[in-house]
């Protein structure tokens, strides 16, 4: 996996310093695999099929490609740290957190979910 940092200014998008490192998962690719796919990556519904998730008009969305040799996925949740109670959102976030935990690559919720 390659992972590309990039450094901008506040004032607006324009990229001034970039670099790409291959990364590796900490536990290995093997056991990174296995927990990614414990976890639902593939199967998680959209929250527009989930009917107890609220769904939000406006805010930040987490919205996940996932392809396999066979089957190609799109889907998202909206503000997902305010329906963790539900299976399938409590699953995204736990996602984020082994992806920050095993490459890392800080999640969203040390920016945004505060």
């Amino acid at each position: 996996m390659l992972k590309k940092r990039i450094t901008q200014n506040q004032e607006s998008i324009r990229v001034l310093n970039s670099a790409t490192e291959s990364i590796s998962p900490r536990s290995g690719w093997s056991i990174f695999i296995d927990d990614f796919l414990s976890l639902g990556i593939i199967t998680l519904p959209d929250f527009s099929g989930l009917a107890s998730y609220d769904i939000p008009m406006d805010g930040l969305f987490i919205t996940v490609e996932v392809t396999t040799l066979t089957n190609y996925r799109i889907y998202s949740y909206g503000i997902p740290y305010e329906s963790t109670s539900i299976k399938e959102v409590s699953n995204i976030m736990r996602i984020m957190k082994l992806i920050e935990n095993e490459f890392g690559i800080p999640s969203l919720d040390k920016y945004y979910f505060q």
